[in-house]
């Protein structure tokens, strides 16, 4: 009886201790190195920092009611570079029917509030404003 409490309590366990190991998810850097890439909840929520960076801007930067639909509805363009751990320069953008407009987080990713700048830009891959990033700047 006591070998068969013991079995199931480890059958019931098991499934408990193996549901905690995840591995972190992990991209390589533009140098070449294994890095730490950021997870879905951490994007989703750089997503949503963009979003309301946006809203709040959008009196100042004229958008049209079409492209504030589509900020809020529409997945965006993503383009992220590593340097490090969390660390690079990250690209959230929409492609709109008369410009792209997004943000550039450079650095850190997680720290809050991100070093980032607006992208409000030509539809054609045109830069108009803004500095390019440093991309000898590696981050640990």
């Amino acid at each position: 009886m006591k070998n068969i409490i013991c079995t199931l309590f480890i059958a019931a366990m098991l499934p408990v201790l193996f549901s905690g190991c995840a591995s972190a998810p992990s991209a390589t850097t533009i140098f070449g190195t294994e890095c730490r890439a950021l997870s879905d909840a951490e994007l989703e929520k750089l997503i949503g920092y963009t979003r309301a960076a946006l809203k709040k801007h959008e009196r100042k930067y004229k958008f049209t009611d079409v492209e504030k639909r589509i900020i809020n509805s529409e997945k965006p363009q993503i383009y992220v570079e590593y340097r490090g751990d969390c660390f690079g320069t990250l690209m959230i953008y929409w492609r709109t029917p008369a410009r792209r407009i997004g943000m550039r987080i450079e650095d850190h990713f997680n720290s809050f509030p991100p070093s980032c700048a607006m992208i409000i830009g030509s539809n054609n891959g045109e830069i108009t404003t803004g500095v390019k990033p440093d991309k000898s700047r590696r981050g640990r």
